[in-house]
């Protein structure tokens, strides 16, 4: 197949890049079938606006993804993920917009490997120190190095199998209170409330949306150094 961004299995990898290998050939039967099937019901659109698709890749790429990983959620061809962004670009084919607009920030579907948007990993870890969980018994329980975990608190992006261990970890804990028998445990529970207070981090009630990077959390007032 010809072109740096080129996608098998694809219309456009039959049409725009000439591929014919098989994957290809079978995505071109699939859309002509599909295009009959619509035009003898009357329902042949082959074109859509692409504002709605446009904002849904902004968004989508303000959470994280790659134009690579988009593509691949969506059994597009990369290249036309970009062009969406285009000012020049007025209308896609309807299929495309689809294909796309069904892609959504859903950290079960995607896989380990890919990168979002680190805001709600950041801020579980952050609520839970507030609440007295120490950075150590935290990488413990995701699964990290403990310096790791420090390091998570100055990342724009998290891999996704870290998300997912982060978000199950403050399920786990965010209801419960660190314990706090031993001496030894108290000084931690403190050592953890005082520095999260020192940063400024918010609690977990502080958000109502608790991934949402254009939420401010609500209620927290930075204590003065």
């Amino acid at each position: 197949m010809t072109g740096a961004y080129a996608r098998h299995g694809t219309y456009t990898g039959y049409t725009t890049h000439g591929c014919r290998c098989d994957r290809c050939r079978e995505a071109m039967c699939r859309y002509n079938k599909q295009r009959l099937a619509a035009i003898a019901r009357g329902e042949w659109q082959p074109w859509a606006d692409i504002g709605e698709v446009r904002q849904h890749v902004k968004a989508l790429r303000q959470a994280g993804l790659s134009f690579d990983l988009i593509a691949d959620l969506a059994g597009v061809d990369r290249r036309n993920v970009e062009l969406s962004l285009s000012p020049d670009r007025k209308r896609v084919r309807t299929s495309f917009a689809e294909k796309v607009l069904a892609v959504t920030v859903d950290l079960d579907q995607m896989p380990d490997w890919a990168k979002v948007d680190a805001t709600g990993t950041r801020r579980r870890l952050q609520a839970l120190m507030y609440a007295g969980w120490s950075a150590n018994t935290l990488a413990d329980m995701v699964g990290l190095e403990r310096l790791a975990i420090r390091k998570l608190m100055d990342r724009p992006r998290v891999r996704v199998f870290t998300a997912r261990a982060v978000r199950k970890v403050f399920a786990d804990l965010c209801n419960r209170m660190p314990p706090c028998e031993a001496r030894y445990e108290r000084a931690s529970v403190t050592r953890a409330q005082r520095h999260a207070r020192a940063q400024g981090w918010a609690p977990a009630m502080a958000w109502d949306d608790i991934d949402d990077p254009r939420e401010k959390p609500k209620g927290i007032r930075r204590e003065a150094s």
